[in-house]
């Protein structure tokens, strides 16, 4: 498994890299539909349990191996099998996005998470050369909107952030998609949008919503 989806990791490296890679990664999320639609080349992370192809994160012996299996050494290969060891649930999943941040220079710009953002935060922390590309940020789900309050947290994990897109239930991606298109650092969502559970923060405006 390891080996496959290392494979399929550099097959994306057609679309631009570093500073400039418009790519999303897809994290616990519904809708990827509408997203695919937009964006072709959008990965989603939709594995639920703890095992990834011959690994079983819910064992220590099974983190040990698949950290390896990543080529991951020292410190970042301590933290990540930490955070493998401390998440509650969905490790698969979170195993799979270690995956595909371990080539730093492939990891999207732009992410999208609809469930265990904690454990999210806690990868990238970890993974500090990889949580500093994200720029855009979507959360959705149940108490999604209370992280425009917490900013540090978030740019803790993400230094590199510059937009930030939270709402209580998946909604609204294709707009989404389109206002972080390219290298914006602003987000403005029409009245309407913010009234319907949204709550937006970006670097040149603040919060929005």
């Amino acid at each position: 498994m390891i080996a496959h989806s290392a494979t399929r990791l550099v097959s994306h490296r057609a679309a631009p890299l570093g500073p400039t890679n418009d790519r999303i990664l897809a994290f616990a999320l519904g809708g990827e539909r509408a997203l695919r639609r937009l964006r072709p080349d959008t990965r989603t992370l939709a594995m639920d349990g703890d095992v990834v192809g011959s690994f079983d994160l819910a064992n220590e012996a099974g983190r040990e191996d698949f950290v390896d299996a990543l080529g991951l050494a020292g410190a970042t290969a301590d933290a990540v099998r930490a955070t493998l060891a401390w998440a509650q649930r969905d490790r698969a999943r979170l195993g799979e996005l270690a995956l595909a941040w371990t080539t730093a220079d492939a990891v999207p710009s732009r992410l999208v998470v609809g469930g265990g953002i904690t454990d999210v935060l806690a990868l990238a922390r970890a993974m500090p050369e990889a949580g500093r590309q994200i720029e855009d940020l979507y959360l959705a789900g149940p108490g999604s909107t209370r992280w425009v309050d917490d900013l540090d947290a978030l740019r803790a994990a993400f230094p590199g952030l510059k937009t930030l897109w939270t709402c209580e239930a998946v909604r609204h991606l294709p707009m989404w998609e389109l206002a972080t298109r390219g290298r914006r650092d602003t987000l403005a969502p029409p009245p309407w949008v913010r009234a319907s559970g949204v709550a937006c923060w970006s670097k040149q405006r603040g919060r929005v919503g």
